[in-house]
């Protein structure tokens, strides 16, 4: 009889197998995913395909990359750090065959043959000619020279070059390598390069033609007819000529052809006037070196001529001492027509306790050497000479007999710009009325008013409005009003125009210029006026020569200077109106060793 009794373990055994399966074909499928994405993450790497026949020119160096072997390589997985190529064994001169050694990453080294070979003929280059004397170095009844000499270059990548004439036979041979009569023939040079079992004669060049010139004896070249020039001339910056014709007045072409001829021009500066030599090298000629002077002129700068200056102390004349300006020296000032030169003292000399030399305020007596610069503006530029004269002053006490009384002003009153005294004298206040004088003083005004110009137009914030330059010169008189002394020289830079005001002459005992006076129109100029620093139209009824007028806060000033005769300034501005970068410029300046215009910028 059958029982119907059922194990309840061995259901349960059955079951938990089971589970163990599916997870253990789980966890497979897994490891395989897994594999199949790391797998798929690695690029694919072909392998590398070294080349079978590898074939390289002599002089070629593309042996030397470890790339250049290979027909086919993936860079992506091979690099010059797992692939290491070791041709050592090459000789890069030498034609023939060689095993390099080859090694990817850990595999074992693979032997590659390279063909070294050479294909190239040697490169040649020839001479135009070569010239020789007929009397010199004579050897074979002839002249001594040699394939070589006719050749400029002979190269190759086997390191060997040789040269030699193209002839057909040993008879041409002979006569080639033994012309000695005077004349011109033609030589045809050969080169080879290193031989080979194949090519005993190695590699040989397509003949190249050059001239063998035979001269004359040498005496026959009369050194008189080589004459090279004294000197010559170029302006400041221009080229120094290169051009032996440039050098010489005669020569012989035949005895020195310009080949033979070489220069040597290092010593000059072209941006620095002087005088400089230049040496030409001559072959066959005695002696070989001749040297010709380059005078390299400045034409632009002004030239200076001094004189000596003799003067006596005296207690009644300023500082205990002399009165003199840097005027006092000027022989003559050459500039360009239509220039004004202005003369001045040097004063960026420091003595040997590093103070500034003050050239023009010498008291005790004694001899010196003071040092003036002139100056002009030319076309947006300066240009200046510097250049020293002799001052001398002599012991004494001698009173002045000045017809006009001395040149003492009162201090306080006027700021001294240019001093027109004459030894410790004030002069003829007629004087006055001459523009020979006045416009020396509007020189040094419009040089002021040049350089104020270049430092504030379009630099200050006009806000729209015109900005007007205000040219201010005014007499200066003595202490005892009897004579001139000089002029101040005043600059006012305002947003207003300066109305009824000009420099008439109304100080007492000074006249009204009259209408017979010199005047500029006459002397084909025009007496300089007030100026618009922006480039608009001049208002019609502006007044220019603003001198002792009181100019009201309520006008808008932007700078204000008088210019001193030590060439500083006694200025005031107004630092919101002026940038910083112009503000500083402007300090600089108004400690000043210039009274000319800066150098760079342009001026309205």
């Amino acid at each position: 009889m059958a029982s119907n009794f059922i194990n309840p373990g061995y259901g349960k055994k059955k079951n938990g197998s089971l589970l163990f399966v599916i997870i253990a074909i789980i966890a497979v499928v897994g490891i395989f995913i897994c594999v199949l994405v790391i797998n798929g993450s690695k690029p694919k790497c072909n392998a590398p395909e070294i080349k079978k026949d590898i074939t390289v020119e002599l002089g070629d160096e593309d042996y030397k990359n470890w790339n250049f072997y290979f027909s086919q390589i993936d860079e992506k997985c091979y690099t010059e750090e797992n692939v290491k190529v070791d041709y050592s064994k090459i000789d890069p001169t030498t034609v023939g065959k060689y095993d390099v050694d080859i090694t990817i990453g850990s595999s074992a080294p693979k032997i590659v043959t390279v063909d070294l070979v050479d294909t190239k003929v040697p490169l040649l280059v020839v001479k135009s000619e070569v010239v020789l004397y007929a009397d010199v170095t004579k050897e074979n009844n002839g002249i001594s020279y040699k394939p070589e000499d006719f050749v400029e270059k002979c190269e190759d990548a086997s390191g060997v070059c040789e040269v030699s004439y193209d002839v057909d036979s040993p008879e041409d041979l002979e006569k080639v390598s033994s012309y000695f009569e005077p004349g011109s023939y033609p030589i045809k040079i050969i080169a080879h390069d290193k031989p080979t079992q194949e090519l005993p004669q190695g590699r040989q060049t397509i003949p190249q033609t050059t001239k063998l010139v035979i001269m004359p004896d040498k005496t026959t070249c009369d050194p008189k007819n080589f004459v090279a020039k004294d000197n010559i001339s170029i302006e400041i910056g221009q080229e120094v000529p290169t051009d032996i014709k440039e050098y010489i007045t005669e020569k012989n072409d035949v005895c020195w052809p310009d080949e033979k001829i070489t220069l040597d021009t290092k010593n000059v500066n072209n941006e620095v006037a002087g005088e400089y030599e230049v040496v030409l090298n001559v072959k066959n000629l005695d002696p070989e070196e001749i040297k010709v002077k380059v005078n390299v002129i400045d034409n632009h700068s002004p030239k200076l001529t001094t004189k000596a200056l003799k003067l006596t102390t005296n207690s009644e004349k300023e500082n205990n001492g002399i009165s003199y300006t840097a005027e006092d020296f000027v022989e003559k000032c050459e500039v360009k027509e239509g220039l004004k030169c202005v003369v001045q003292f040097v004063t960026t000399d420091i003595d040997a306790d590093e103070k500034p030399i003050d050239y023009g305020h010498y008291i005790n007596p004694g001899e010196y050497t003071v040092k003036l610069l002139a100056s002009v503006f030319d076309e947006g530029e300066t240009y200046k000479t510097e250049v020293s004269a002799k001052l001398t002053i002599i012991d004494g006490d001698v009173a002045l007999n000045c017809e006009f009384g001395t040149r003492k002003y009162d201090r306080t009153k006027y700021h001294l710009a240019y001093d027109v005294s004459e030894s410790g004298c004030a002069i003829d206040p007629q004087s006055y009325t001459s523009y020979s004088i006045r416009s020396k003083v509007d020189e040094v005004a419009n040089l002021e008013a040049q350089r104020i110009k270049v430092q504030v137009q379009n630099k200050i914030q006009n806000n729209g409005k015109t900005l007007y330059l205000n040219i201010c010169k005014n007499p200066v008189i003595n202490e005892t009003d009897d004579g001139l002394v000089g002029y101040s020289i005043r600059l006012v830079v305002s947003r207003d125009k300066v109305d009824g005001i000009n420099d008439s002459g109304a100080d007492k005992n000074l006249p009204t210029p009259d209408a017979n006076a010199n005047t500029p129109a006459e002397n084909g100029e025009e007496e300089p006026t007030g100026e618009t620093i922006n480039d608009e139209p001049k208002p019609a009824n502006t007044i220019t020569n603003v001198c002792d007028a009181e100019i009201a806060s309520g006008r808008e000033i932007i700078v204000d200077y008088y210019l001193n005769t030590d060439h500083t300034r006694t200025y005031s501005m107004n630092p919101y109106e002026i940038p910083d970068d112009v503000k500083q410029e402007l300090e600089k300046y108004s400690q000043g060793s210039q009274t000319t215009p800066p150098d760079d910028g342009d001026s309205v």
